[in-house]
């Protein structure tokens, strides 16, 4: 008789590396979210005004056999002077990949194992709501894309 447990093997595999639940960007300093699926906002909260003279940033590391990061994300900064960014690796030295102001939403998708800080950087006046995002990462579920037989 073959069974296809396959999907609920790997899931039970993996499930301990899937994490939900909401993130803050800290007001200085920096934090790290679990692979998974996570909301991350601005140091207030999501959707609540955030503080003036902010710069701090959260690592997102890709977890186990990850595919890939997707920030899926909306945000209101002040267009001249608060910025999101997304740098590579961890901390802001790496290559800077993606920077949204003003307000607006986006996709970002990383390349396949590659950690992410995403910062949040305010100056001294005009305050909005910041960022609101979901990021999804961890392990890829499938293997090859196939589903394999196991005879008990």
């Amino acid at each position: 008789m073959k069974k296809h447990y396959a999907p609920l093997v790997l899931f039970a595999l993996f499930s301990s590396f899937i994490s939900t639940g909401q993130y803050l960007i800290p007001f200085t300093g920096s934090n790290t979210v679990p692979s998974g699926t996570v909301t991350l906002c601005t140091h207030a909260g999501c959707g609540v005004t955030y503080a003036n003279n902010a710069d701090g940033y959260t690592v997102i590391n890709p977890g186990p056999c990850a595919v890939s990061t997707t920030i899926i994300g909306t945000y209101a900064t002040e267009s001249c002077c608060d910025d999101i960014f997304i740098y590579n690796g961890v901390g802001t030295g790496g290559t800077q990949l993606a920077n949204y102001f003003g307000t607006g939403s986006f996709t970002f998708v990383s390349q396949p194992n590659q950690t992410l800080s995403v910062r949040f950087d305010t100056d001294g006046s005009v305050t909005n709501t910041g960022l609101q995002a979901t990021v999804i990462t961890g392990p890829d579920l499938t293997v090859n894309n196939s589903v394999y037989d196991y005879t008990i």
